[in-house]
């Protein structure tokens, strides 16, 4: 298992590999957490998980979602990109929902594209960080 926290501008983005359970979660829930008290400008969070692979029961599901009602000590915009299997996404679920009642705007997606369209800022201004130079340019 391999777990990175990149901080680009105000977004974050963490990446996980590997097979990955409901205290694999917890682990990089409380990292990201760590990350956001350590630096207070970030409000986007890109979640990959799109490199792992979840092994986790449905009794495992509900630990992890009581676990993410106290995940993140403020809320950020958060973007996780899941395996493509729908167990995965199934199981991410519970924990969007518990973050979603915590008043943060989350969402699951199978691809870093439509994961990075949504974390991008609708104000207009291009330098997101999540953006390849030759197209921030190009906006």
């Amino acid at each position: 298992m391999a777990f990175e926290i990149v901080v680009q501008g105000t977004c974050m983005i963490a990446t996980q590999t590997g097979i990955l359970d409901w205290q694999d979660c917890d682990y990089a829930f409380a990292r990201c957490d760590d990350m956001l008290a350590a630096h207070p400008g970030i409000d986007r969070l890109l979640l990959d998980l799109s490199g792992a692979r979840l092994a986790m029961k449905p009794l495992e599901a509900r630990s992890l979602a009581k676990l993410a009602r106290a995940a993140f000590s403020r809320p950020v915009k958060t973007a996780i990109v899941h395996p493509i299997d729908e167990t995965g996404a199934a199981f991410l679920q519970s924990y969007v929902m518990a973050l979603q009642e915590n008043g943060a705007r989350v969402a699951l997606f199978r691809g870093i594209e439509p994961a990075q369209d949504f974390l991008r800022p609708r104000n207009g201004l291009a330098n997101t960080g999540l953006l390849p130079t030759w197209l921030r340019k190009a906006m």
